[in-house]
């Protein structure tokens, strides 16, 4: 083997070692983004399971209270109607 080849053969593995380095690195990076790209999925579904929650949670407080109220205003209401003259302005 003379030097002439000797030199394109150590040029051509530098070449695909450089190659090879290249994608490598690609595919380290497109990993690192991948991986970004799933937390920030976690992330959101994290933050759309809490507002769910909330709604939920204040779902059910005003629908408890509103229950609550009603039921204050029929005691009320029937308290009134039996120890005053007082007539109720809608029907039930």
């Amino acid at each position: 083997m003379g030097a002439g080849e000797a030199i394109a053969l150590m040029s051509g593995i530098f070449g695909l070692v450089g190659t090879l380095w290249k994608v490598f690195f690609i595919i380290s990076s497109l990993q690192r983004q991948i991986e970004k790209l799933e937390a920030e999925g976690d992330r959101q579904e994290l933050i759309i399971n809490g507002v769910r929650e909330r709604m939920e949670h204040l779902n059910t407080r005003y629908s408890g209270g509103s229950q609550k109220m009603y039921d204050r205003l029929n005691h009320v209401e029937a308290w009134l109607d039996k120890h005053t003259e007082y007539q109720s302005t809608y029907t039930r």
